[in-house]
C-alpha cells in the first residue's frame, strides 16, 4: 500500500520551538525550531516509510474564520521574533529538499490538508493510506479507515497513531462528529467558547442523542442555533480550498536528500542533520554551535 505523509508544518514548528533549548548559528540566526522540525520529519519518515510527501503551511493572511467570529484566535500571543524568522527558514529547507509545499491565503494549514486529503482520496480509491503528522486535534475530523493522525508525544522517540477507533476512544464520538463537538464545547486555543455550561461530556451526550448540530432545533432556540451553526462552520476543515491542486504523481517521495538540501543544512550549521541525512557526506561535522541532546527536550505535545 502507498502512504502519503502530510506534514502540518506550522503546528510542528511551534511545538519544536517551545520544546527545544535556544540554538543559533555563529551569526546569531535562531535555528532550534528548524532543527526540531526536521528531527520530527526524519522520525516520521523512518516510522511511516512514505511513498508520497507533502508539507502544508499557514500564511500571515487573516483566516476567513475571523469574518465569522471576530474574536477568533484573538487571545493568542504575538509570535516571538526568534520563532517568526524560522518559518521562512523551514520553507527554504523544504524547498531545497524538493518536497512539495502547499499554502493558501485566507485559509489555515488545516484546510489545505483537508483539501489534499479530499483530492488524494478521489485520485486513489483503493491503494493509498494517508498519515497526517500534527499535534492539532482538530485534524481528528479527517480520520477514516485510510486516513490517520500521527501525534508525537515525548521528545522525538514516541508517537501515537490515531485511527477511527482511537479517536472515538479519546473523545467519545466518531471522527465525523468532531466539528459538532467543537461547536458545542468550544475551543479555548481558538478563542470561541461553545454554548454556556456545555462541556465535553454534555457535548458528547447531545451528539449521541441528536446526531449533529443541525438536528438540535428542538433543543435550542433560533438565536442559539444560529450561533451553533457559525461555530460549526469555524470548526469545520474546508475540503476544497481554491487554488490547491494535488497530483499524487508530483508528491512521489524516496528520501530527503540532494546537494541543494545538504548545502542549505550546511548554511544553517545543522551538522547532525547533515550526518543523519547524508551519512557518507564529506561535509565537515565539527559543531560550531551546540545542538541540544535528546534528553534535554521537553514534551512536544
Amino acid at each position: 500500500m502507498n502512504t502519503l505523509l502530510i506534514i502540518d508544518s506550522h503546528a510542528l514548528i511551534h511545538r519544536a520551538y517551545h520544546a527545544i533549548p535556544p540554538l543559533t548559528t555563529k551569526a546569531g540566526v535562531p535555528t532550534n525550531a528548524l532543527y526540531g522540525y526536521f528531527n520530527l520529519i526524519s522520525k516520521a519518515i523512518t516510522d511511516i516509510k512514505p511513498t508520497h510527501l507533502a508539507a502544508c503551511f499557514d500564511t500571515p493572511t487573516e483566516s476567513f474564520r475571523k469574518k465569522i467570529i471576530d474574536t477568533y484566535q484573538a487571545t493568542r500571543k504575538p509570535t516571538e521574533d526568534n520563532l517568526k524568522v524560522q518559518f521562512n527558514l523551514v520553507k527554504e529547507l523544504v524547498d531545497a529538499a524538493h518536497v512539495k509545499r502547499f499554502e493558501a491565503d485566507g485559509y489555515e494549514a488545516d484546510d489545505v490538508i483537508g483539501t489534499i486529503v479530499t483530492q488524494a482520496r478521489q485520485q486513489d480509491t483503493n491503494n493509498l493510506r494517508m498519515v497526517i503528522l500534527t499535534g492539532d486535534k482538530d485534524m481528528f475530523q479527517l480520520v477514516d479507515e485510510r486516513t490517520f493522525i500521527l501525534t508525537p508525544q515525548i521528545g522525538f522517540s514516541k508517537s501515537i497513531l490515531y485511527g477511527p477507533k482511537e479517536v472515538e476512544e479519546k473523545l467519545g464520538i466518531p471522527p465525523n462528529k468532531v466539528a459538532d463537538f467543537k461547536a458545542l464545547s468550544g475551543d479555548a486555543s481558538d478563542n470561541y467558547s461553545g454554548l454556556h455550561k456545555i462541556g465535553p461530556k454534555t457535548a458528547v451526550k447531545l451528539i449521541n442523542e441528536y446526531g449533529s448540530v443541525e438536528q438540535m432545533d428542538a433543543k435550542f432556540d433560533g438565536e442559539t442555533m444560529e450561533l451553533l451553526r457559525q461555530m460549526k462552520q469555524v470548526a469545520t476543515i474546508v475540503p476544497d480550498v481554491p487554488g490547491i491542486q494535488v497530483s499524487l504523481a508530483d508528491l512521489r517521495f524516496e528520501a530527503l536528500g540532494g546537494e541543494e538540501f545538504r548545502n542549505t543544512l550546511q548554511k544553517y550549521e545543522m551538522y547532525s542533520l547533515i550526518t543523519r541525512f547524508f551519512p557518507r557526506t564529506s561535509a565537515r561535522v565539527e559543531k560550531t554551535v551546540r545542538e541540544p541532546k535528546q534528553q534535554e527536550q521537553s514534551g512536544l505535545f
